[in-house]
């Protein structure tokens, strides 16, 4: 069901690609989540008001924090459906 609800969403929002931040951007966040993560994270602080993921990297205090602070939410995909009441 969840899975569904998550492809029906997907298929309704206007998902966009983005520029990969600049390495000064990128430098925010620098020590704080692993390289491979930076431009992910910072794009979707930059471009988004959500960041769906399953990579627990993303669930660590620190940057949960720096998220919340960029008025960005960090959330699983069944998380993020459960939030909007689906």
């Amino acid at each position: 069901h969840l899975s569904a609800t998550l492809y029906l969403l997907l298929g309704v929002a206007e998902v966009q690609t983005v520029s990969t931040p600049s390495r000064s951007q990128l430098a925010f966040v620098e020590g704080i989540i692993s390289k491979k993560d930076r431009p992910i994270l910072v794009a979707a602080m930059e471009h988004s008001d959500y960041l769906l993921t399953f990579d627990n990297e993303f669930f660590k205090p620190s940057i949960i924090e720096i998220a919340r602070e960029q008025d960005l939410t960090i959330a699983k995909p069944g998380d993020f459906i459960r939030l909007l009441g689906l």
